[in-house]
């Protein structure tokens, strides 16, 4: 099982687009998706911290939402929801791992990425899992027609 949050996506998308699709046609794994929803109200500080017009944020998002549904994958098997909340920081959980990298002001630099282990002693693992899985329970999935009403939103 895996669980991404990230804010768009694009970058981490753009960079593991095989990866993604080559797990997203495997039926024996499965994997949460989670970004800001195009509705969010949250994408204005996003837009503010990456310098960006509300256009370009949700073409981001919509370039994301787009590469993660051209796989066609089962729904049993992939799901892409957006969150409403505030994000800090991209989380990736595997059954093993948790990866987190803070974001920076502007997007600048290569960002530090932590590593924890669901088997080592500390909690941290099984509290970045638990914050994963509730972002995704509240988040809400994301529709074609969520970018068309956010674009008349502006």
């Amino acid at each position: 099982h895996l669980i991404v949050v990230q804010n768009d996506g694009r970058s981490w998308i753009d960079t593991n687009r095989e990866r993604i699709l080559s797990r997203l046609s495997d039926a024996g794994k499965t994997t949460r998706i989670v970004l800001y929803h195009p509705k969010s109200q949250f994408l204005r500080i996003l837009i503010k911290k990456n310098g960006k017009s509300f256009q370009q944020q949700i073409s981001e998002l919509k370039r994301s939402y787009d590469i993660v549904n051209s796989a066609r994958a089962d729904p049993k098997a992939m799901s892409l929801r957006g969150h409403h909340g505030f994000n800090p920081y991209s989380l990736l959980v595997s059954d093993n791992f948790a990866f987190m990298s803070p974001y920076h002001y502007h997007e600048a630099g290569k960002l530090p990425l932590f590593k924890f282990s669901a088997h080592a002693p500390e909690p941290l693992y099984l509290t970045l899992k638990q914050d994963a899985e509730r972002l995704y329970e509240t988040a809400a999935p994301i529709s074609v027609d969520d970018f068309r009403r956010a674009k008349k939103r502006k």
